[in-house]
């Protein structure tokens, strides 16, 4: 987990959040599958530190106040996509952390949907790879062997963030 302590300065606005359901070919739209839109703020600026594209969650978003003494809780998705978890106040000692429900969503993507999607990519990525080589070195062992592997990969580091943003949490809301 990142801590970035200083005077919360200039915070952007935030964009996204909304429903989107897909439209047919007659304008009308289809109930069936409609997302919302991550949310995330232009910039952040935190003493030295800037944040830029922040996902944050809105109810968070209305508790940061620019010119106050604070230190913001991130964690990384995916090793580059800061996610605030939270913002402690240190004037008042004020903390505001994620909502449990958008914490358990995130928690769910991690372990179901994202592991299905970066289980199937490095299935047929690394299946690619492995026709190529071994067609080139004459090893029909390659081509049964790797594709698992990195089916087993992508399904592991999803569920390794999964860990990770637990971990993150716990970690801000006992500071």
């Amino acid at each position: 987990m990142e801590k970035h302590c200083g005077v919360l300065g200039q915070v952007g606005s935030l964009q996204g959040g909304q429903l989107v359901a897909p439209i047919d070919q007659y304008g009308r739209a289809k109930y069936v599958g409609s997302f919302r839109v991550a949310t995330q703020i232009d910039a952040i600026h935190i003493g030295d530190t800037v944040l830029k594209k922040p996902r944050c969650e809105d109810e968070l978003y209305g508790n940061l106040q620019p010119g106050r003494e604070a230190c913001i809780y991130v964690y990384r998705h995916f090793v580059r996509t800061p996610v605030i978890l939270g913002i402690k106040y240190k004037d008042d000692g004020a903390k505001h952390l994620i909502s449990s429900r958008y914490f358990r969503g995130a928690l769910l993507q991690y372990a179901t949907v994202l592991a299905m999607m970066t289980g199937i990519g490095g299935f047929v990525g690394v299946m690619i790879v492995g026709a190529i080589l071994g067609l080139n070195l004459g090893n029909n062992f390659l081509n049964e062997l790797l594709p698992v592997l990195g089916m087993v990969g992508g399904v592991g580091y999803s569920w390794w963030s999964a860990v990770r943003l637990w971990k993150d949490f716990q970690l801000a809301k006992s500071d």
